[in-house]
């Protein structure tokens, strides 16, 4: 089965939920109208369930930006900070990637599709708490810019564990050598029964 590709990500109503989901109460109301649709292809809700977590992690920028400005932290406790930021971000990163070698589950395509999508919040996690410790580091050390150094290392996980076409077909190639002769894409995308 093709891949559906991200321009039909990008349509106003995932778009919308961008910025909506971020919204206590509106965002839920929203989420549950948007991602329990039926009509939405399961893999386009997993690509704007993606995006709207790099978004939220721009929008802790901002607001870290906002709360630490007044202390520059450039002083060694900063970057001893930062340091271990690094470190504990590789950490999670070999974790994450530890995690992903384990075999899917390809007896069926509902299997297929609950194992990838457990992988993939599973190192959606780890690469996140990259960045939360940035931000919990720059309000402790008063250094705004340490949020980004997390953040930056956060985005090497995101780029590894994002749903695009290329990220698919390496897990795909890694499921045909494995002996599974199911289509990764085709158990994404395929609409789940939602009247039972």
């Amino acid at each position: 089965m093709d891949d559906p590709g991200w321009r039909r990500v990008l349509t106003r109503r995932l778009l919308a939920g961008l910025f909506l989901g971020t919204v206590p109460g509106v965002g839920r109301r929203y989420d549950k109208r948007t991602f329990e649709d039926p009509t939405q292809d399961p893999l386009l809700v997993l690509r704007a369930i993606f995006l709207r977590f790099v978004f939220t992690v721009l929008l802790f920028g901002v607001v870290v930006m906002w709360i630490a400005s007044g202390e520059p932290g450039s002083g060694g406790g900063a970057l001893a900070a930062a340091g271990g930021l690094v470190v504990i971000g590789l950490a999670s990163a070999a974790t994450a990637e530890w995690l992903s070698r384990r075999p899917l589950d390809c007896s069926d395509d509902e299997r297929l599709a609950a194992g990838y999508r457990t992988l993939f919040f599973l190192r959606l996690a780890f690469a996140q708490s990259i960045a939360l410790f940035g931000f919990v580091l720059a309000m402790m050390v008063g250094a705004w810019w340490l949020y980004w150094v997390g953040a930056a290392v956060a985005a090497i996980g995101f780029a590894r564990l994002a749903p695009t076409s290329r990220n698919l077909e390496r897990l795909q190639w890694r499921l045909t050598n494995d002996g599974c002769g199911r289509s990764l894409v085709g158990a994404l995308t395929r609409r789940r029964d939602r009247t039972s």
